[in-house]
Parts: structure tokens; sequence; C-alpha cells
């Protein structure tokens, strides 16, 4: 839960111009959002390597689709976001409220 950033320097920017930047990655009980996109949480499950799968039906940019998040909490401050279409894994930071 909570906002999350590449590095707290970008937590800072997203404070001082909300309206040119924004989080990569807010995440409720009931929704993940980033810049124009948005996604309700359908199903979540727990894998053994500690990662979440989030499925989700989104929209954004006046189109829906599905969606699934693989995302495991490194530590309390610490997020890592596994995009399995780009084969990439992202570290994102907690920011602060």
């Amino acid at each position: 839960m909570g906002n999350w950033a590449y590095s707290k320097e970008d937590c800072q920017t997203v404070k001082t111009d909300p309206a040119t930047y924004h989080f990569p990655l807010e995440v409720t009980s009931e929704k993940i959002s980033g810049y124009e996109w948005s996604c309700n949480i359908q199903n979540t499950d727990k894998y053994e390597d500690g990662y979440w799968r989030i499925q989700s039906q989104c929209s954004g940019e006046g189109e829906s689709y599905e969606e699934q998040f693989y995302l495991k909490p490194k530590d309390a401050n610490t997020l890592l976001w596994n995009i399995k279409d780009k084969n990439r894994i992202e570290t994102l930071v907690r920011c602060s409220s």
C-alpha cells in the first residue's frame, strides 16, 4: 500500500510539482494506478518466492484491458515490480505522505 517512485528524489519532485510529475505506482487495497491508468484489483495470489500476482481490470487512455502485476515487498520501504512483458524488474521506494 502507498505511493511508490523510482527514487526519494522522484518522491520529492512529485510533491513540488504534482501537475507535471506523478507517482509511477499508487497501491491501495482495491486499486493500483499510475499516470493515465487505473486498475481495480480482482484477485491476488502469493508465490513462494515472495511475489504477489495481482490480477486486475484496468482502464487508461480510453481503453479497457486486463493486467497482471507481480509485486514483492523487499522491506517496509522498498517494492520490487516484476514487469514480465518487458523482462525487467523495477525497484521502487515508498514515498512518505
